[in-house]
């Protein structure tokens, strides 16, 4: 909790962060896994981390750039702090909304090609993004409180 009264803006974008990390991992298709980590479906540049070891690629995102973007958040003067925050959150929730799809798929979980399962599908990501956005408001709203 200390982190988070220092910086407000971490709890902006560290769900969709963690969520993101967490979902490219677990969005790999099954393939990944029976190839020894070498077939993957990721386009960020680290993605070698993930044909190394699945785990190390969480590990590195949370120990390298989850403090990153802390300090980053933290350091960075006004509006420059703000504007990072948004990119963080916009970026890692598109991110994260998109792997709960893909794990939905994998899973066969509203996967069917009809209409009722299009709008099945959309009830986790509608609750994720709603549960989200709430924090954010909450952790924006202590930031500009704070800085008055």
């Amino acid at each position: 909790m200390k982190l988070f009264k220092k910086n407000p803006l971490f709890g902006v974008f560290v769900i969709p962060i963690i969520f993101d990390v967490v979902g490219t991992v677990l969005g790999q298709p099954s393939a990944y896994w029976t190839s020894h980590y070498k077939i993957i479906e990721e386009a960020v540049p680290v993605y070698p981390l993930l044909q190394i070891n699945p785990l190390l690629f969480i590990v590195i995102a949370f120990v390298v750039w989850l403090p990153i973007t802390y300090f980053l958040t933290l350091k960075l003067r006004k509006p420059l702090n703000i504007w990072a925050t948004m990119a963080l959150f916009a970026g890692h929730s598109y991110n994260s909304v998109n792997w709960l799809r893909v794990i939905q798929h994998n899973l066969g979980i509203f996967a069917g090609k009809n209409q009722l399962d299009y709008a099945l599908a959309l009830i986790p990501m509608a609750i994720y993004i709603l549960v989200i956005g709430f924090i954010a408001s909450k952790s924006l709203l202590i930031y500009f409180s704070k800085s008055k």
